[in-house]
């Protein structure tokens, strides 16, 4: 592959998959020409790297480049992302988190008895009427 840093749960990924087949989800840090300068340019510049390989592959992947930190998001093929690796314009990949890398395991797990859960506070009614 090139000179891209690759993370070592996208190596994996990419190892494990079977033959090509299953999609990979993956961003891409891109190093864009300095002609594009507008957001509209570096994005086409973005498109032109996926077409390229996209020629060689025979492979049509999904794929958005987000300007703000210069990342082509790309779902495709494993054979395709490995391809797409090599492109020199490519700095860093990795696979994109999955809903459960946002959740926290609970430390120390124990049930609880519902009596022993907080109930809203409620103030206490009021005995006297009010105004007087």
């Amino acid at each position: 592959m090139s000179s891209a840093r690759i993370t070592p749960e996208l190596t994996k990924a990419l190892e494990s998959a079977s033959s090509g087949s299953e999609p990979v989800n993956v961003f891409l840090k891109v190093q864009l020409p300095k002609h594009a300068a507008t957001p509209t340019e570096r994005a086409q510049e973005a498109a032109k790297i996926v077409k390229r390989v996209e020629q060689q592959s025979k492979d049509s992947p999904k794929f958005q480049y987000r300007d703000l930190d210069s990342v082509l998001q790309v779902k495709a093929g494993c054979d395709f992302v490995r391809e797409l690796i090599r492109q020199p314009e490519i700095l860093e990949a990795r696979e994109v988190p999955g809903y459960s890398s946002a959740i926290i395991e609970p430390v120390k797990k124990r049930d609880v008895d519902p009596s022993e859960i907080d109930t809203p506070y409620t103030p206490p009614r009021r005995t006297t009427p009010r105004g007087r």
